[in-house]
């Protein structure tokens, strides 16, 4: 909403565990975000737009898919809430 609180939906990254992508998709499974970070890269943010656009309040689902540090491939999921 543009009030400097909780404007974007941020994930930092470590070096303990490398974040190879990043997934949000909406209740009817269609992705509105997608991001693959940089090797130098230190925070993956959202700001709920998909192609430039506010998206539809609601749930969204999040996927992140990460190594550790003995290349050990995991995930990580959960939902999240975009209220404007």
């Amino acid at each position: 909403n543009g009030d400097g609180k909780n404007d974007t939906w941020d994930l930092l990254l470590n070096d303990q565990q490398k974040v190879t992508q990043v997934l949000i998709y909406d209740r009817w499974g269609n992705k509105v975000y997608a991001a693959k970070p940089t090797p130098d890269q230190e925070i993956i943010s959202w700001d709920g737009k998909m192609q430039g656009k506010d998206i539809v309040p609601g749930v969204y689902i999040y996927f992140v898919a990460f190594t550790d540090d003995e290349g050990k491939l995991s995930f990580l999921s959960g939902d999240l809430t975009v209220m404007w």
